[in-house]
């Protein structure tokens, strides 16, 4: 495949094929079911608007493991 015919190709056929997927792009994001994701995407930078400031401390809280989770690697118990 030489220069001229790679450019060639890829003046007619990428270009179609970008033209394609930007017109699947729109029409996925315009469809009837997509409302609810696109609000919740709008919305997430307000999720946690309640939380704490950065500048206060968070309260202390305790974490309770047992031996089972403490173990460095993982293991499968043996079937009887």
């Amino acid at each position: 495949m030489t220069f001229e015919t790679f450019q060639a190709f890829a003046l007619s056929w990428g270009m179609l094929g970008f033209f394609a997927f930007f017109v699947g792009a729109v029409l996925w994001l315009w469809r009837p079911g997509g409302r609810a994701a696109q609000q919740d995407a709008a919305m997430a930078p307000f999720r946690h608007e309640n939380a704490p400031d950065e500048d206060q401390p968070a309260p202390a809280t305790t974490v309770q493991t047992t031996a089972k989770q403490s173990t460095l690697t993982p293991h499968r118990e043996a079937r009887t």
